[in-house]
């Protein structure tokens, strides 16, 4: 079992922590791409498997449509809201994650993770040159699950479920996206 979590959160996580080397499709008005710094505030997981890292870096491209921002990844354009103050957003997706499949009776383990960002641009509008935040991963146990496999502490699973990994973020922007990018 431990094998089987160390390869499914490492491939889940990669969603989030690692970013694809395509680009996913950029809708609306493009703000740049953004180099991030994230440090750890809260790592409630412990969980080796997930790869958490402190300090983490990544890149990441920002687009806005009015009042919705897109947070691209290099494999999605995930989508949060601006607020009515034109700096303020939020994001909140979920993904589940199979760990292992219901054996007749025997219920199997899905995990649930949530990710939530929020935060403030630099400035309203198109030319955002700084942004910064939270970001948070909460993992927990889907109903009618039984993952007391992958609760089996520090060294192999998770210390408790649910969980939270928490980051405080600071994105600069390296890049600015020009018309000929678009």
């Amino acid at each position: 079992m431990r094998h089987a979590i160390a390869i499914v959160f490492a491939a889940a996580s990669a969603g989030c922590l690692e970013f694809g080397d395509g680009d996913a499709k950029v809708p609306g008005e493009p703000l740049g791409t953004y180099r991030v710094t994230g440090r750890l505030e809260d790592d409630g997981c412990r969980a080796p498997v997930l790869g958490v890292t402190d300090p983490w870096h990544f890149e990441i491209k920002l687009s806005r449509f009015a009042q919705d921002l897109y947070w691209l990844n290099g494999r999605e354009a995930i989508v949060g809201e601006i607020a009515a103050d034109d700096v303020s957003f939020r994001f909140e997706t979920q993904v589940d994650i199979e760990l292992s499949e219901m054996h007749g009776r025997v219920p199997g383990c899905t995990i649930e993770r949530t990710d939530r960002a929020a935060g403030k641009l630099g400035s309203g509008g198109t030319d955002v040159a700084t942004f910064e935040g939270g970001l948070s991963f909460v993992y927990s146990q889907e109903e009618h699950s039984d993952c007391s496999a992958a609760v089996e502490g520090p060294e192999s699973g998770f210390a408790v479920l649910p969980c939270t990994i928490a980051y405080g973020l600071r994105g600069v922007r390296i890049e600015a996206e020009s018309p000929a990018k678009q």
